[in-house]
């Protein structure tokens, strides 16, 4: 996802935005899944690529927001 923001194939807003979608998907499933770890699992995984994309856009604003 960063490398997509990084070529500006995608948005900054657009990447969280999708994330965060994805995020959302697996909490829903958490509940009514077979595995629920496994959901869980990847809301963690997914929450801290948010983290990282934050991250990289406050370190590196011109690579990011193609300045």
């Amino acid at each position: 996802m960063l490398a997509l923001v990084e070529k500006g194939v995608l948005t900054l807003e657009e990447a969280q935005a999708a994330l965060e979608d994805a995020a959302a998907a697996h909490q829903g499933a958490e509940m009514r899944a077979d595995d629920p770890h496994f959901h869980h699992l990847v809301v963690q995984i997914v929450e801290r690529l948010i983290v990282q994309l934050n991250a990289a856009d406050a370190a590196e604003p011109r690579t990011l927001r193609g300045s």
